[in-house]
């Protein structure tokens, strides 16, 4: 488990903030305790990670489809997608029919696919496999710090902007987690029911009681503890969310779920000028045990759709080369549907990044998914390591050295052109 901080009701009331979806809700007893302006950020000449983390383990096989590959549909006699309905990126693997704007990507040159990714001995459990990837550390169970919180702690220095990374929702993000503070936590407010309280009482007093009433009352009790948290030391970061949000205009048709929101929201922050250098988002959903066809689908569309969405913003601003996206989940699936209509947890699974200073393609092959050739399971075996993939975006995209975040050298590929980066120390 991660680190957890605990706090009096005297802090809790000196610091505290809530931000969400992009909106600063401040009780006016919190707003009076920030001391002087804070100037209008800029966005540095560092560049952006936004991390889409697809919650529940995707069905990768249904996500890059193996359509020439006879085996498929072999073990998947409702599951399989017809090879005619599949969006070829080549002669063997192609896209699902939902992501058609993530085709439309990739023909433009700003897509690649790493596949077959995993890792040694992998663990089948929600909470270990996600724990694995957040740390990049599958041979210890030591939760301290994320492979993001790291890279913020040695990329930030003493004066840095106290928003280099922002996450969505109330999950504790372990990949953020670092020994220095620079994460800023955005609230959906459609789960937490959250209304904005009115800041021009004047009483002190009431003002203190009316918000923790309204926080007891609206929030779970389970949550208290989770919301109090981020609260803690944002106080300092609300007006840079805040002009960023009003600066930032979006135009693009998001999907009207929380996902659709973050990317919204992020799109509005990067727009805006918010000085962050990584965006946490999820989606999730993708525990499809049962009756899988059709749900996955309705998934895979709405990561499409948000996607579009994003990029066409992102598209006409003068961010465009500044931006790159990773999508990955905690594992794939297994080959051979189960008998529910659905599939099982299974081990490997394909990355994908986008952005337009990507060396677009495939990256890697396909696993075979002869038997022969799967694992004592029935999963195939993993021929990319994921911290791989993680060394590449650390070396080529942020210009630091992978070993001093994930501990140990990976190798790396050509996946980012060689445009400027402002280098971490």
């Amino acid at each position: 488990m991660a680190r957890k901080q605990h706090y009096t009701r005297r802090e809790f009331i000196r610091n505290s903030l809530i931000f969400m979806s992009g909106v600063t809700f401040a009780p006016a007893f919190l707003a009076r305790t920030v001391s002087g302006g804070i100037s209008s950020p800029s966005l540095s000449e560092q560049r952006v990670l936004i991390v889409v983390q697809l919650g529940g383990g995707n069905d990768g096989l249904n996500t890059v489809v193996p359509y020439r590959m006879d085996a498929y549909y072999r073990y998947r006699h409702r599951l399989a997608i017809p090879s005619k309905r599949v969006l070829p990126l080549d002669d063997t693997v192609g896209l699902n029919p939902a992501l058609e704007g993530l085709k439309t990507l990739y023909d433009e040159g700003k897509v690649a696919i790493v596949q077959g990714v995993g890792y040694p001995n992998p663990s089948r459990s929600h909470f270990r496999s996600m724990d694995i990837w957040h740390t990049a550390r599958p041979e210890s169970k030591n939760t301290d710090s994320g492979w993001l919180g790291r890279f913020l702690d040695r990329a930030c220095r003493e004066g840095s902007p106290p928003v280099q990374g922002v996450q969505f929702g109330f999950s504790r993000n372990l990949a953020l987690e670092g020994q220095k503070n620079y994460v800023t936590t955005i609230l959906d407010t459609h789960l937490m029911g959250w209304q904005p309280i009115p800041t021009e009482q004047t009483e002190r007093d009431t003002e203190r009681q009316t918000f923790f009433k309204t926080l007891k009352f609206q929030v779970q009790n389970e949550e208290i503890e989770y919301v109090t948290h981020i609260t803690m030391d944002l106080i300092a970061s609300s007006e840079w969310v805040q002009q960023a949000s009003q600066r930032g205009r979006t135009r693009a048709k998001y999907p009207a779920t929380s996902f659709g929101r973050q990317l919204q929201s992020t799109a509005s922050l990067i727009l805006g000028g918010m000085p962050s250098m990584i965006y946490y988002t999820h989606l999730d959903g993708f525990d499809t045990h049962v009756n899988q066809q059709g749900r996955h689908d309705r998934l895979l569309e709405e990561l499409d759709r948000g996607l579009r969405a994003f990029f066409e913003d992102i598209g006409h601003s003068r961010y465009r080369s500044r931006v790159l996206v990773l999508i990955f989940s905690e594992f794939g699936r297994r080959v051979e549907e189960n008998a529910s209509g659905g599939t099982d947890h299974g081990t490997v699974n394909p990355v994908i990044l986008l952005g337009d200073t990507i060396q677009p393609g495939l990256y890697g092959t396909h696993p075979s998914l002869d038997r022969s050739h799967l694992d004592n399971i029935g999963d195939p075996r993993y021929r990319i390591d994921f911290r791989s993939v993680y060394a590449t975006i650390l070396q080529q995209w942020f210009k630091t050295e992978p070993a001093k975040i994930l501990g140990h050298p990976f190798p790396t590929f050509p996946l980012i052109t060689n445009t400027k980066a402002a280098p971490v120390p």
